[in-house]
């Protein structure tokens, strides 16, 4: 039996020996008491009838491990509160209370135990780390020719022509001979018709 199917058997009020596959009534009485609750912000939720592990999602039977048993990335603030019922200020609340309890059991047999079951589910993960690169950096070896010197590539090639062109303008507009800036283009075609009649 896997570590979660434990904890669940544990920590399942109905002591059930494996996690529901059909909706929990413990659950749904836990949600019915939440929504009619809604409206009493100063309850302690933890005093309302039915699952402590209930969530607001049919999909899962209501049960909490029945989600922890797919989640495999990080879940955004809104489908926590959609799933636990609560708002944003109360799951932040909640957050702010966890991280000062965690940090109270710092250097205890329960954290260090903690810590080490993170560090082997990381360590279990085994990212890949490894740099890709594209077929143009690593030229395979019918590329080269008889002499030895490598085909050059195109990218290669388009980078060294725009290196030996001369930057003309630096952001300015430029005259139609390519040879100088033709300030006259940063006015409007009146300011231009004012100056040549200030001229004359």
């Amino acid at each position: 039996m896997s570590n979660s199917a434990n904890r669940f058997c544990a920590a399942c009020p109905r002591k059930l020996s494996k996690i529901p596959d059909e909706p929990c009534p413990r659950a749904l009485e836990r949600i019915y008491a939440q929504q009619s609750d809604a409206g009493r912000s100063k309850s302690d939720p933890d005093a309302l009838p039915g699952c402590p592990w209930a969530l607001n999602s049919a999909e899962f039977n209501y049960c909490f491990w029945s989600y922890a048993t797919q989640l495999d990335e990080p879940v955004p603030d809104r489908e926590i509160c959609n799933l636990l019922g609560i708002s944003q200020q109360m799951l932040d609340k909640t957050l702010k209370s966890a991280i000062s309890k965690l940090q109270d059991l710092r250097g205890t047999d329960v954290m260090d135990g903690f810590v080490e079951t993170v560090m082997e589910i990381a360590a279990q993960q085994n990212p890949d780390n490894t740099v890709y690169l594209p077929d143009s950096y690593s030229a395979p070896p019918e590329t080269l020719q008889p002499g030895g010197e490598e085909e050059p590539d195109e990218d290669a090639k388009l980078v060294a022509e725009v290196a030996k062109k001369p930057r003309k303008g630096y952001g300015m507009p430029v005259h139609r001979s390519g040879d100088r800036i033709d300030i006259f283009g940063l006015y409007s075609k009146k300011a231009l018709e004012k100056a040549k009649n200030a001229k004359k």
